[in-house]
């Protein structure tokens, strides 16, 4: 399937209204942004990213869509787990707190750790997601069956 802009988005939605009663994230806003992203300074490429806003419940989720090279799958992988990024919420209070005590010279490394703790809580709830039915190609089929029901 080419991975349009308007594909993009109406799978992002898709994915974002699928989980959201699953994750507990009901409230939360999704904005979904399309659009090309830079390579990191060690050379590894970044598909998608989300920036989290704990406090007011939203979420903006940039999306590479070139990088995907119309390997749908891989696009609903990466659109899984960054709302599964949202999910750091009931972290952000003691990370918040954690920050204001990490002496001066320290928040890179504070930063990177968090960071990975962000990963590695992502990949624990993919896992999850994956034993509940919400695995990423149940996910794309199930995007890929609404579009052909429109179609009718």
């Amino acid at each position: 399937m080419e991975i349009t802009k308007k594909t993009a988005s109406d799978c992002a939605n898709y994915i974002a209204d699928t989980l959201k009663p699953v994750l507990r994230l009901n409230d939360w806003s999704f904005d979904w942004r399309f659009e090309q992203m830079d390579r990191h300074a060690e050379g590894s490429v970044t598909m998608g990213q989300a920036h989290v806003d704990y406090n007011r419940l939203e979420v903006v989720i940039f999306v590479d869509t070139f990088r995907h090279e119309d390997d749908f799958v891989e696009f609903v992988d990466t659109l899984r787990h960054e709302v599964l990024h949202a999910t750091h919420f009931m972290w952000s209070r003691a990370i918040n707190i954690f920050r204001e005590m990490v002496p001066d010279g320290f928040e890179a490394l504070a930063a990177a750790y968090w960071a990975d703790a962000c990963e590695e809580h992502v990949a624990y709830f993919g896992r999850i997601l994956d034993t509940l039915g919400y695995d990423v190609e149940t996910l794309a089929e199930g995007f890929t069956a609404r579009l052909a029901e429109q179609a009718k």
